[in-house]
Parts: structure tokens; sequence; C-alpha cells
């Protein structure tokens, strides 16, 4: 039975495009998609702009391995374990909200 290990990734905004290269150089299955595991948009208050992004992901030992010793150890990133946290009370801990896209704000007030 393969352990599996899940993470709650936290960037801040000006480093995406820096932590979604390093992703890519870190899991070739994400090769093709890599640019846009991080592109959820977070802020203090859920407007714009965003200020943070996340990541939920999954990871095997050797996975977990890159995470802590490749991800975890950058000023721009803050790693929770999911084994102790969920995702919505790392985000409270953060003290960050989701950004919603402006059409489904859009479709959400037209109901």
């Amino acid at each position: 039975m393969i352990e599996e290990f899940r993470f709650i990734i936290f960037v801040s905004w000006n480093h995406v495009k820096q932590a979604n290269s390093i992703v890519k150089t870190m899991d070739r299955q994400v090769v093709d998609t890599g640019d846009q595991t991080f592109g959820i948009r977070l802020s203090a208050d859920g407007l714009e702009p965003p200020t943070h992004s996340v990541c939920n992901t999954a990871a095997d030992a050797a996975y977990r391995d890159l995470i802590i010793g490749r991800i975890s150890t950058k000023n721009f990133v803050d790693v929770y374990d999911a084994a102790t946290w969920t995702y919505n009370a790392a985000l409270i801990d953060m003290g960050l909200m989701r950004i919603e896209p402006k059409d489904m704000i859009k479709a959400r007030d037209e109901n």
C-alpha cells in the first residue's frame, strides 16, 4: 500500500509564476498544466487584487520530500499538512478568502 500525504500550499501572488515553475520541475504529470497549479486568487477580503494563491495536493513519500525540501523552504510559501489542517481552517489561519470570478458573482446576484 502506497502511503499518501496531502498538503495545502499558499503562495504570495507576486511569486505564483515562480511557484508554478518549481512545480513543473518536480512533477512530470503537471508539465503541461503546471502553469495552472497556483491559480486560485485569494485576498483578505475576497476582493481584487489577489495577494495569494493556493493549491491542495496529494503526495506520495517522494513527492512529500520534494514539497518539504524545495517548496516549503521558500519565504513566499506557507505549507499546511492536511493531516492536521482542513482547507477552510488553513484559509482562516492565513486570513484569506477566495476571490470569486466576476461571472460567478454576476450569476449569483441575478438569482
